[in-house]
């Protein structure tokens, strides 16, 4: 008597699903791929000066990566479609306001820390309307939807699972470790710079959790911070 085939028991998994599993439960794999994500996005541009416009294009082609081979989609870091856009409108300009106000007090704290203002000489172009809309483009893509796909979305979750992600605390030390992080490659901002947009990186985080993990809510308030910051610089150097 032969036995069908499709009666036997699958004990083989395809590679996708073995890497897949490995990247859902091993903590190796996972930190693996946090340092491949932030090698991508920041590191690598130091060796290829060039590619300094490919990191986060990169980093979220990697992030893409790694949730087909886990088989979750864009909706493990946070990318879905809310119950409330107005909800989540409102939420995003809370933190936006939020944001606004640790950029008047940062001015204390550089006064505190013994530092100068943000170093945003990075930024100092020729002021044309042409400048501001390129910077408003990136505001919303590059840095709103991309940094809040790798900072929060990723980076965040990946540091909780590490540490266990039903554990309330583990989504604490991602929160702070991720902010931490966010602050660092701003360096380019001097120290002062670097505090503020950790700070400014918590708040997001912490809006992004309130809104049960919804990244819609700081992409919003990343892009509007990001438009208001620069209208506001491109009206100062008009005078």
């Amino acid at each position: 008597m032969t036995e069908n085939k499709a009666d036997l028991p699958q004990n083989h998994n395809t590679l996708r699903e073995r890497v897949g599993k490995s990247l859902l439960n091993n903590k190796v794999s996972i930190l693996g791929a946090i340092l491949i994500v932030l090698f991508l996005s920041q590191i690598l541009k130091f060796t290829f000066p060039d590619l300094l416009f490919w990191g986060i294009p990169l980093a979220l082609l990697a992030i893409w990566l790694i949730s087909w081979l886990k088989q979750v989609g864009w909706s493990d870091v946070g990318l879905y479609r809310p119950e409330s856009w107005s909800k989540t409108i409102k939420m995003a300009l809370y933190a936006m306001l939020i944001v606004q106000i640790i950029g008047v007090l940062q001015g204390t704290l550089q006064y505190f820390l013994g530092t100068t203002t943000p170093d945003l000489s990075s930024y100092e172009e020729r002021m044309t309307p042409l400048w501001l809309l390129r910077w408003i483009v990136i505001s919303w893509t590059t840095a709103g939807f991309g940094e809040e796909v790798i900072y929060r979305g990723f980076y965040m979750k990946q540091i909780a699972r590490l540490f266990g992600e039903q554990k309330r605390s583990s989504w604490v030390i991602g929160l702070v470790l991720s902010s931490i992080i966010f602050g660092l490659v701003h360096f380019h901002q001097g120290p002062g710079g670097m505090v503020g947009t950790a700070l400014v990186g918590l708040v997001y985080g912490i809006f992004y959790l309130r809104s049960g993990r919804n990244l819609w809510v700081p992409i919003i308030a990343h892009g509007l911070t990001g438009t208001i910051r620069f209208i506001l610089l491109y009206l100062s150097q008009l005078q």
